[in-house]
């Protein structure tokens, strides 16, 4: 549908969502149901001298805004380009997107094809968000028997996702790998290398039978590129910036895919079926992590699928460590899971709504591997107010359970009273105005005397060792590390939130009392995942570790191989000094 805005910015549009519709997102709403996997509309807004903007709305979003739709139109820029290969050579056909909705495909918005020599132009380009954002009129939408909305007052702040998007220019050839690259700063001219394409084939297969599954959807999720940004604190500190990229495909009659087109990096590949709640979901797949693609190369992944595995799910007060009961009947819980081994990874369909027993059971059905169960449970009719829910640091604290395709088993999930909760949350805004001025000692005053209420969630055992560290009291921090120190060495919340800042004092500290090379070595070592061994906060401690045991050639040659994957000169600098240091055959401390 196309509409011309009004002398007020409005416009509007109608018969969009049927009546049907909005009174089931409506109920939806009120029975707390999340208003995740709707239909949904894509607003477009162009006007001359202004740059080109794309809103997506859920339906449910709409049933619960009344359909208004506000969108900011910020003054264009141009951004000009070429595409080549990797010997240089223009590169003409590329299909070349930009802006944050750069994925969704729609004619003329956000979209150039390269000519003969390879360039492309954009005139409709949003610049980056001014400090003070200027509104161009609302664009509203709304349901077939809604009512006219009134725009939201000048004064009152944008909405931040109606606000201009870092560019992300994406180019896309049959014969390439599709390349994301982040737009710099006006002018906007950029020139894009295309490098060759890696491919996932594979095949989805029955796990009981055998047989292939055809018309399954199989999705590849990619982490790419190394690039890095640098902020020297106390110490020097990197913070990963890797795009993605995701690719979709489907199974032929025997079974078959191939993902096409991919750019090197690690990737998640899983089967799913399109269900997006379990009573729709015929069958579900575990998938494969740590799929490395490389530049011209095939990798072969073999997906199952089947029934999912089912755990009859115990509730039980993290702080009595007792089964949790309940007088009424109606109590409904959310299922919660996360992968234990990449929490980032594809994970269940939604499960809500589930009936609780009174003696705090209920069962729910899960994507088979290991993985950490939580819930949130609400009383009867009470749609907006938890009874209890899963800790905040569930990656941390959850139990790990396995379970295979079809298989029941029993699970205790520990859950913390709403009340908890939202205390947990106000002493943590608390401690966090404390902390941002300095007030170290108003900060653990503060924690004691939550710990006076109630256990110390593992999150706040973690703060307190950071605030000891912070305060330059390195032997406190160590034992407040001792106590969250766990063997499961896969999970990376354990290895940089525990085993890193530990081994860091073991290795780096300036007490000799406190310093324990071997032993910093023997927490890194068992640490055996190539994906967080090679992270750089990793791999120079591990530098640092072994200077602190002699072994001055392996520190040079780690510092080195760590500095070497940064992108820039002027970061790899930053890092000079330690090696020079080893290169000397001195051990690095902290502060000195």
């Amino acid at each position: 549908k196309r509409g011309t805005s009004d002398v007020q910015g409005k416009v509007r549009f109608e018969n969009l969502i049927g009546n049907e519709e909005l009174k089931r997102h409506h109920d939806a709403l009120r029975a707390g149901e999340l208003p995740y996997f709707t239909p949904g509309f894509v607003v477009v807004a162009k006007a001359a001298g202004r740059a080109a903007v794309m809103s997506y709305r859920s339906e449910i979003e709409l049933a619960r805004s009344k359909g208004e739709t506000p969108l900011l139109m910020p003054a264009a820029i141009a951004v000009v380009g070429r595409v080549v290969d990797e010997q240089g050579s223009p590169v003409s056909g590329a299909e070349v997107r930009i802006g944050p909705y750069r994925t969704i495909e729609l004619p003329d918005v956000g979209v150039q094809t390269t000519d003969e020599e390879g360039r492309f132009q954009f005139q409709d380009v949003a610049a980056a968000p001014e400090e003070k954002p200027q509104r161009a009129g609302d664009w509203l939408l709304l349901p077939a028997d809604g009512q006219a909305v009134s725009t939201v007052p000048d004064s009152q702040p944008v909405n931040p996702s109606t606000s201009p998007d870092r560019l992300v220019v994406s180019v896309a050839h049959p014969d390439f790998a599709v390349t994301q690259v982040m737009a710099p700063e006006p002018p906007l001219t950029l020139e894009v290398t295309l490098s060759p394409p890696g491919q996932i084939v594979g095949q989805v297969l029955d796990h009981a039978t055998r047989a292939p599954v055809a018309g399954a959807l199989v999705r590849a999720f990619g982490k790419l590129g190394d690039d890095r940004h640098v902020s020297d604190l106390a110490d020097l500190q990197l913070f990963s910036l890797t795009g993605m990229h995701n690719a979709t495909t489907r199974t032929d009659a025997q079974g078959r895919y191939r993902l096409r087109n991919l750019p090197a990096g690690n990737y998640e590949v899983h089967a799913a079926d399109e269900g997006v709640v379990w009573d729709d979901v015929a069958w579900v797949s575990p998938g494969a992590a740590g799929v490395e693609v490389v530049a011209t190369e095939i990798r072969a992944v073999t997906l199952e699928v089947g029934p999912p595995a089912v755990a009859r799910i115990q509730l039980i007060d993290v702080d009595a460590k007792q089964p949790i009961s309940f007088d009424d009947d109606g109590v409904l819980a959310s299922g919660f899971v996360m992968r234990a081994r990449g929490p980032q990874m594809v994970g269940n369909p939604m499960a809500q709504n589930i009936p609780v027993s009174r003696k705090g059971v209920f069962e729910l059905p899960f994507v088979p591997g290991d993985v950490r169960l939580g819930a949130f449970v609400r009383g009867p009719g009470d749609s907006d107010v938890y009874l209890w829910q899963t800790p905040d640091d569930i990656h941390r604290s959850g139990q790990v359970v396995h379970g295979g395709f079809g298989e029941r088993l029993n699970a205790r999930v520990e859950v913390v009273s709403g009340t908890a909760i939202a205390r947990q949350r106000e002493v943590g805004t608390k401690i966090g105005s404390a902390l941002s001025r300095g007030a170290y000692d108003e900060a653990l005053q503060l924690l004691d005397a939550f710990e006076s209420e109630a256990s110390l969630p593992t999150s706040m055992v973690r703060l307190r060792a950071m605030i000891y560290g912070m305060q330059g009291d390195a032997a406190r921090a160590l034992a407040e590390y001792e106590k969250l120190l766990s063997s499961n060495v896969t999970n990376p919340a354990e290895v940089f939130e525990v085993r890193l800042p530990l081994a860091s004092i073991l290795t780096t500290s300036n007490d000799d009392q406190l310093r324990d090379g071997k032993r910093a070595l023997e927490l890194l070592d068992a640490v055996r995942d190539p994906e967080l061994r090679n992270d750089f906060n990793f791999q120079r401690l591990l530098a640092a570790a072994y200077a602190e045991n002699g072994d001055f050639a392996k520190a040079v040659e780690t510092e080195q191989a760590a500095l070497d994957s940064l992108p820039s000169e002027a970061q790899k600098q930053i890092g000079v000094e330690r090696l020079e240091l080893y290169k000397s055959g001195q051990p690095y401390r902290k502060n000195k």
